[in-house]
């Protein structure tokens, strides 16, 4: 008999990499210096990644406007303990903790060396700012070490090919839409929005 509960929300697979329906966010909190669920629920202070893919934009995150920022996707490595185990979490960096990743990612590709097939360790650094106390998130990198963190490269190379094939059928899917372009001419009696009443 089948557990029909499973149904509901889904199970992990068993040896696989887990995406959920929303990756697990998790907050890089840079007031406390620690990786947070909430404003309340803390996790610790470090944490070891997989880093599967990066988003950048430019606006506004937070207090922060105007600014670049990165939502960066990752598993936690297999010896991170805080994070749940092989699955799609989610974060948000911006101003001096996107500048230490990109440094990072920098230096290596400039070595030959490719990032995502490595594991990221996530710290913070505090600074001082005058009066104010706060810290970024360091990026330190290192090389897979051991079966297990192989075998979870070999998962991660398996789950983004799958995605790719379903992107790629998905973009099939989709008709081009060829339209005219419409040219909408003010009616008699109605305002332009730039006129003065």
């Amino acid at each position: 008999m089948t557990n029909a509960l499973v149904d509901i929300f889904g199970s992990k697979p068993a040896d696989a990499i887990y995406l959920p329906d929303a990756p697990y966010a998790v907050r890089f909190n840079c007031q406390s210096g620690q990786l947070a669920l909430s404003e309340a629920d803390f996790l610790g202070n470090e944490a070891e990644i997989s880093v599967i893919k990066v988003s950048r934009y430019f606006g506004s995150l937070g207090k922060t406007r105007n600014v670049a920022w990165m939502q960066l996707f990752y598993i936690p490595a297999p010896g991170c303990s805080v994070l749940p185990s092989n699955t799609v979490c989610v974060s948000y960096i911006k101003t001096r903790s996107l500048s230490a990743l990109q440094q990072t990612v920098t230096r290596l590709v400039g070595e030959g060396v490719n990032p995502a097939e490595g594991i990221f360790k996530v710290s913070f650094q505090r600074h001082i700012n005058g009066d104010r106390n706060y810290a970024s998130v360091k990026f330190d990198w290192r090389e897979r070490k051991g079966k297990e963190e192989q075998e979870q490269l070999k998962q991660i190379r398996k789950r983004i090919a799958e995605l790719e094939v379903k992107a790629k059928w998905v973009e099939s899917q989709i008709a081009p839409v060829e339209q005219e372009p419409v040219i909408v001419k003010p009616r008699r009696g109605r305002r332009k929005v730039n006129e003065t009443v």
